[in-house]
């Protein structure tokens, strides 16, 4: 709010109350009554030197004890008067269009300077003071209040110090360059601030409060001039304690403003900041950091080095094919950076890093947000609900020939964040963005580094040339249009090594040639693709945890820690190879391809519910631990064949099925064999028999299904076969091997003693390594 100052405590202090204001000019309308051994002396003349007695009334230059006039008589207006001496005097006013030249030479008011009032409307002309530069520490040096209204002070190189108050009203200016002091007391410009090529730097030394825009918020500040001859540019530079809110116009050409405080100043909502950068040079605001709620209208290249808050009320206009550079770090509460014509471009430059945590707009449809900067790559941080929007055409000067021109910051995206990114073509992304419980969407985004942790990627679609990783937590990947998991070249990379990834909206299989990590040194992750999964032809490597989804395996399957691949169907492809160095636990349906290799230090086991089918001369060069279902040849009721595997154990809810197609022809052939490199151990479960294509064995066929080089122990609980009239299937244990052998079902009446005898016996040689025969019937 005008005319107010935040505190370094926070509070707000007023500048000059009106009550203040009052005794002010009441002290200032104090009559010309001379003091003991003083005298009034007015100008009497046209132009002229100050130090020629005849030019005044009384005749002689006035003494320091003295009060001088100068434009309080008709004879004196619009006139020069040169300092051709150093001069002292007590109090001193001018009016009526008079010009004070100091010309080199020191002038010293003791008590007050007015210029500008009181006037005798003798003349049109501002008066004016000018304070040109000599040999002394100051060139104008003011004790008591320093009054400028309607008048003009000119620096011309000179240095004025003030001991007191210094107040140029609304319809005065304050212009050149050259230095002010203002000294344990206050400025407050209601009128203009112009500082011209060379600048002006102002110290206020004291604990007054210094206005730029005045008590009535109509001050401005003007910084544009530029010196064609010497390539010199205005600038302003305030040193000080504190400032006031600033509610006034302040007008930034080439050069720069540098506000050097010890606290933060305030743009107020009314307060206007203009750029105006000439060609390839800049307008520059620098210093402390600014609180801005009003409006920066850019045109040609602006530069914020200073650390800058955008409130909500804040906005940026970008004009004319201007670039507005936050070179300092900003903080955006819902400010708007708009470009203001639709054809034109415009450029926001992040050089020195966002905070968002409001709704933040950047509009440039036809312009370029360059994200990054110019020099190492910076940070963006989106706070617990913030919003950042960017509708613009290009993120930085994008170029597919040139991946530098993409973006390479860091970007963080905090719990119910959301960055959206719409870009007239797919934007290239190849920094970080960091989800922690946020949001990406908008257009779609060529990766080319990481996107990672807790949230949703939600952007048209995602081509993935770098690497998407769940981090903290679950990672969703919901893309309306198809993506590309691995990139063109395969060189994608999927992480769900410290979270869990899921990806969503694919509803098939999906070619893969990239590399998905789950699980790390045995931490249960999870990646997680529910109504599709991969069609490997690259690496997926599982150090615990679950990959749930379809999966057809023809690249390289890694399994260093206890894993689970959950699917309801999977294909270990014949082009598949597969190193199982822990446990792989199957929990869903699968197929093993004639082709498809396995090796490892791991077994593979069939969970419950579950079943894995083989192609006939498939093999598994591991332990199969049966849960579920293991079916040689291609499954049941399908076709007949062998499946090889290093060890066997078919635990008590194991089942092994087996397919019967001929009258005991070769194996693979006209029925399944399970084939077994190593030991099979038998801890119960089902033998589980299908007969296919119509065939029906007669009484002596018999069918070798399961064969080791290492023995057999234990047997199945339970042999399942289709009923037939007069046959049944007998599983016959044999030390290497199982075979199941057609007998005669016997009349109920010709059943003997001696026949029930037998079967008897056999039931009870189950498990026993004893005899090269063990015989076993349905139960």
């Amino acid at each position: 709010m005008p005319g107010e100052l935040a505190a370094a405590g926070g509070a707000l202090v007023k500048l000059l109350p009106s009550t203040l204001v009052a005794v002010f000019l009441a002290a200032a309308m104090n009559l010309r009554v001379g003091v003991a051994g003083a005298a009034n002396l007015s100008w009497n003349s046209g132009a002229g030197d100050w130090s020629t007695s005849a030019n005044w009334s009384p005749a002689g230059p006035p003494l320091p004890a003295d009060r001088a006039f100068l434009g309080d008589s008709a004879a004196a207006e619009n006139s020069v008067v040169k300092l051709d001496v150093d001069a002292t005097v007590s109090w001193l006013e001018m009016s009526d269009g008079m010009v004070l030249d100091t010309n080199g030479h020191a002038m010293t008011v003791n008590g007050q300077l007015r210029v500008g009032w009181p006037a005798n409307g003798n003349s049109t002309l501002p008066p004016r003071l000018r304070v040109a530069r000599g040999d002394k520490a100051a060139d104008l040096i003011v004790n008591d209040f320093f009054t400028v209204i309607g008048a003009e002070i000119e620096l011309d190189g000179g240095v004025i110090e003030v001991n007191a108050h210094l107040q140029p009203s609304s319809n005065s200016r304050l212009y050149g360059a050259g230095i002010i002091n203002v000294n344990d007391s206050s400025f407050s410009s209601n009128g203009l601030l112009e500082a011209a090529p060379g600048g002006i730097v102002f110290n206020h030394n004291g604990s007054g409060l210094i206005s730029l825009d005045g008590e009535t918020s109509l001050g401005t500040v003007m910084v544009t001039g530029y010196d064609e001859v010497t390539k010199e540019h205005s600038t302003l530079t305030i040193n000080s304690q504190v400032l006031s809110g600033f509610d006034g116009t302040m007008s930034i050409g080439g050069g720069f403003v540098a506000m050097n405080l010890s606290s933060s100043w305030t743009v107020w909502v009314g307060g206007v900041i203009n750029f105006f950068g000439r060609g390839d040079e800049s307008a520059k605001l620098n210093g402390s950091r600014v609180e801005f709620m009003g409006t920066a209208n850019v045109y040609g290249i602006a530069e914020f080095n200073a650390p800058s808050q955008w409130r909500f009320t804040s906005k940026a206009l970008i004009r004319e094919k201007g670039e507005l550079r936050l070179d300092g770090a900003a903080i955006l509460r819902g400010a708007s950076f708009k470009q203001t014509d639709g054809t034109a471009g415009g450029v926001v430059t992040n050089n020195g890093g966002l905070s968002v945590f409001a709704a933040t707009t950047i509009d440039l449809p036809t312009g370029v947000f360059d994200w990054d900067g110019d020099g190492a790559p910076t940070l963006t941080s989106i706070g617990s609900g913030g919003i950042f929007t960017l509708n613009v055409d290009r993120i930085e000067n994008d170029s597919v020939s040139d991946p530098d021109l993409a973006y390479n910051g860091t970007t963080s995206v905090g719990l119910n964040g959301v960055l959206a990114v719409n870009t007239t073509e797919p934007w290239r992304h190849a920094g970080v963005i960091r989800l922690g419980g946020g949001r990406l969407n908008g257009s779609g985004v060529i990766n080319l580094n990481s996107l990672e942790g807790r949230g949703r990627l939600s952007p048209a679609f995602i081509d993935n040339q770098g690497s998407i990783s769940a981090d903290g937590g679950e990672l969703i990947v919901e893309t309306a249009g198809v993506s590309d998991l691995d990139g063109a070249d395969g060189d994608g990379v999927l992480n769900a090594q410290k979270g869990k990834l899921k990806v969503l909206g694919f509803g098939s299989l999906v070619e893969f040639d990239g590399t998905l990590n789950v699980g790390l040194l045995g931490v249960p992750q999870e990646f997680e693709m529910p109504s599709g999964g991969l069609d490997n032809t690259g690496a997926i490597n599982l150090a615990g945890g679950l990959y749930r989804g379809e999966l057809r395996q023809d690249g390289k399957l890694s399994v260093s820690f206890d894993s689970t691949i959950v699917s309801s169907n999977g294909v270990f492809g014949a082009n598949g190879s597969n190193a199982i160095n822990a446990d792989l636990r199957l929990d869903g349906v699968f197929a093993v391809e004639q082709g498809a290799t396995f090796d490892g230090a791991g077994d593979v086991v069939v969970l419950s519910n579950s079943t894995v089918r083989a192609e006939d001369g498939a093999a598994v060069a591991l332990r199969v631990d049966n849960f579920g279902v293991v079916a040689p040849g291609e499954g049941l009721g399908e076709a007949v064949g062998i499946l090889g595997v290093a060890g066997y154990i078919n635990e008590e809810g194991g089942r092994l099925a087996i397919d019967l197609l001929s009258d005991g022809g070769v194996a693979g052939g006209g029925h399944d064999l399970l084939d077994i490199r190593g030991e099979a151990v038998l801890l119960g479960g089902t033998l589980e028999v299908n007969f296919v294509e119509g065939f029906m064995p007669s009484a002596g066929d018999e069918f070798l299904v399961l064969r080791t080089l290492a023995g057999v122990s234990g047997a199945f609980d339970h042999l399942v076969q289709p009923l037939l009239p007069d046959v049944k299937l007998a599983a016959v244990y044999e030390e290497f091997g199982v075979r199941l052998v057609a007998v005669t079902i016997p009349e109920p009446s010709s059943i003997t003693p001696a026949v029930c005898g037998v079967f008897a016996v056999s039931r009870g040689w189950r498990g026993s390594r004893a005899g090269s025969l063990r015989l076993g019937l349905q139960k």
